[in-house]
């Protein structure tokens, strides 16, 4: 499964436009379902309609970095970090956080608001740890990155939410998340 060639500032590569659009959920945008979305939140590694990608950007780009699929350059990194994201994975993960956005009135406000959550902050620190684990060499599909080493053997269940402590954003910017979090799991 070779799509990447290191490269550095080009658009999206052909062979991985079609791996990041045959992720199950890719179909459509992620926060309102609207289909065949063309803009993505590298952040997040999800695709999201262009209504979406505006409240994305309203977010900053320290919260949510949003580029097109079809017009940005991208990083060889931002290529990964959508390879190894996908819409399903994404949602998935919010909904057991009880961020859905599907359905209710609110919508809207929650699809806003769970990108500012500790679990977003979360979700994207391990998303990241997949990237630079798949990031070595030549990229080997999902699967590879999602294996864990024999000597940490950790099940997705034990590494939650609750070792991310419960301050304010200026004392968990000052305080890294504890080594619990750090273990190498899937993020969802």
């Amino acid at each position: 499964m070779r799509c990447l060639p290191l490269h550095q500032g080009k658009e999206f590569p052909t062979a991985c436009r079609t791996i990041l659009l045959s992720l199950p959920g890719n179909s459509q945008c992620v926060d309102c379902g609207s289909p065949r979305p063309e803009w993505a939140s590298v952040t997040y590694g999800i695709l999201i309609c262009v209504q979406c990608s505006g409240r994305h950007r309203s977010l900053g780009v320290r919260k949510s970095k949003v580029l097109s699929v079809t017009m940005d350059d991208w990083s060889h990194l931002q290529v990964l970090q959508m390879l190894e994201g996908g819409n399903d994975q994404a949602s998935g993960f919010f909904d057991r956080h009880h961020m859905s956005t599907r359905g209710g009135k609110d919508a809207v406000v929650m699809m806003t608001r769970r990108y500012l959550t500790k679990a977003a902050l979360f979700y994207s620190m391990n998303l990241k740890k997949h990237v630079e684990k798949s990031s070595k060499g030549p990229y080997k599909g999902r699967e590879y990155t999602r294996r864990v080493p024999h000597r940490v053997q950790s099940s997705p269940a034990s590494v939650s939410l609750a070792a991310v402590s419960v301050n304010s954003p200026e004392q968990d910017k000052k305080r890294p998340l504890s080594p619990k979090a750090a273990v190498a799991a899937p993020c969802c």
